[in-house]
């Protein structure tokens, strides 16, 4: 991974990061660690191929670890089948883990699995992912109305210009 960001190989690659990468340096923000996942490891079993043959495990994420602090950001990259999206599925109890500690808000996680109210997935494709007849607005109050989690002191207008804009949409 390090030879990606200081030699990467292919045109597509450099310009990636020249798109992403800052051009001042960015100033080290000490913050509280939201996130904490401790030498997570994740197996799934082999299918057989006939009826004789021992089930063997498949090691698909091996002790990965990483914290992420609030208002940080965590960008993982791989090579496809490499376990990204793997690690997101244990991170929201779609697949479980077999060894190492998650800890979200210096709690650690029972049962393999973070509230959903507090982690969920966002899937690649918009297309599959947002409903087309539906107004960005409405597609945020769908998600907020599900969990009941609209601040109070503010109206739901208030507070979803407020989310679009921490985001840079508005």
């Amino acid at each position: 991974i390090d030879s990606f960001f200081s030699a990467p190989k292919t045109a597509y690659s450099r310009q990636l990061l020249q798109a992403a990468l800052p051009t001042q340096p960015l100033k080290a923000v000490v913050s509280e660690t939201l996130l904490a996942l401790h030498d997570l490891t994740i197996c799934f079993r082999a299918p057989k191929r006939y009826w004789w043959q021992r089930c063997d495990q498949v090691i698909a994420v091996e002790e990965a670890s990483f914290l992420i602090g609030h208002g940080q950001t965590l960008a993982l990259i791989g090579c496809s089948g490499s376990g990204k999206t793997t690690l997101a599925k244990a991170l929201v109890g779609l697949v479980p883990y077999q060894q190492g500690t998650v800890t979200f808000k210096a709690k650690q996680v029972i049962a393999n699995r973070l509230s959903a109210r507090w982690v969920q997935m966002i899937f690649q494709n918009p297309y599959e992912a947002l409903n087309p007849r539906m107004t960005i607005a409405q597609s945020l109050s769908e998600g907020l109305d599900a969990q009941s989690a609209w601040p109070s002191g503010q109206t739901k207008r208030e507070y979803l210009l407020s989310l679009l804009e921490s985001v840079s949409l508005l």
